[in-house]
């Protein structure tokens, strides 16, 4: 019988850092101002993370995969690089803070995993990685469309700064490091028609410093996140995600799911993992108990409340709880062939 020791690596953002799904959930007080607004008032017990500096999890979806593949004819040796909060470039050629800057920065992640494997370069045997969404300002979308109290088409208006003048000063545009971050008017549809370059920058990337990767995976989002809108603070008094603005945001994050598989059939690499009808019956709403209280079963994300109340911050919202990283880490498990 042949015996086995197998090399699979994550990169990527918060999807697969385990972002929303701490190692052990803390426990905080908070208070919540008139809009529907929370923050932290008191720490009962602290979070912890595997890496506190990027919110990594070692219950992480890619990390749930990699563990499922050991048995008693196979050891699986997994790394992880990935990091709440990152965008392409950042896995490129870029430093990044972290979600929480503690050590200074941190190198871009594909130096990061050619340093880890050794200069042989030991093949890896699986990559897996997340990555896109934070390069369309996601995360600002939806701070918008849940406070958006002036109205306005909150999915589409610009969500960062393309560069010009504010008030008759000259404000220089949104950068990551050294590249252009806010494409055109800095709305969506911009950003998107910004990926393709992006992906093939990371293409690059991969075959200079990663060329013993044997198969590269990468994952799309579940895109109908908000489906019949938002619930909680998220939709407070009224105001907040509606079902039609959930609408939208669907569209355009299966429109990102398709580039991303277009990405990968022009790079060669594997078919992507579709998280999107895995995670279509388990809604942030699907779960909701109230504010106070954890998702329920049906539920598979991170609520704005809950991640306050166990994380200390906002940043998990909207992101794969507990049961989502198992579900994300089998849909990983089913995809990984080692032929």
């Amino acid at each position: 019988m042949d015996f086995q020791d197998r090399l699979i690596v994550a990169m990527g953002d918060s999807l697969a850092a385990g972002e929303g799904s701490p190692d052990k959930p803390g426990l905080y007080n908070t208070s919540e101002n008139w809009k529907g607004e929370i923050r932290r008032t008191g720490t009962v017990k602290p979070v912890l993370w595997e890496s506190p500096q990027c919110h990594r999890s070692k219950i992480s979806g890619p990390a749930r995969a990699a563990k499922s593949l050991e048995n008693r004819h196979t050891s699986v040796t997994f790394i992880s690089a990935a990091c709440s909060g990152a965008q392409l470039w950042h896995l490129i050629d870029t430093r990044y803070a972290g979600r929480e800057e503690i050590f200074g920065s941190l190198p871009p992640q594909t130096d990061a995993i050619k340093a880890a494997v050794g200069l042989r370069g030991r093949p890896i045997d699986a990559l897996l990685i997340a990555v896109g969404l934070n390069d369309l300002h996601f995360s600002t979308i939806i701070e918008n469309c849940s406070t958006n109290w002036k109205g306005g088409n909150c999915v589409a208006k610009p969500a960062c700064w393309p560069g010009g003048t504010l008030f008759g000063k000259y404000i220089p545009p949104d950068m990551t490091g050294k590249h252009l971050d806010c494409h055109g008017s800095g709305g969506i549809a911009d950003q998107i028609k910004a990926l393709p370059a992006k992906f093939g920058a990371l293409a690059t990337a991969l075959k200079t410093k990663l060329p013993t990767a044997r198969s590269v995976y990468l994952t799309g989002y579940p895109s109908n996140v908000f489906k019949g809108g938002a619930c909680g603070s998220l939709h407070f008094n009224g105001v907040g995600i509606s079902a039609g603005e959930a609408a939208q945001m669907h569209g355009w994050g299966l429109q990102l799911t398709q580039m991303i598989s277009n990405e990968s059939g022009r790079h060669g690499w594997k078919k992507p993992v579709d998280l999107g009808p895995l995670f279509d019956s388990h809604s942030y709403c699907a779960g909701w108990n109230g504010k106070l209280l954890p998702p329920g079963p049906n539920g598979w994300f991170t609520t704005y409340e809950w991640s306050w109340r166990t994380q200390g911050d906002k940043f998990g919202t909207a992101h794969p709880n507990a049961a989502g990283h198992v579900a994300y880490g089998n849909a990983f498990r089913r995809a990984i062939s080692f032929r």
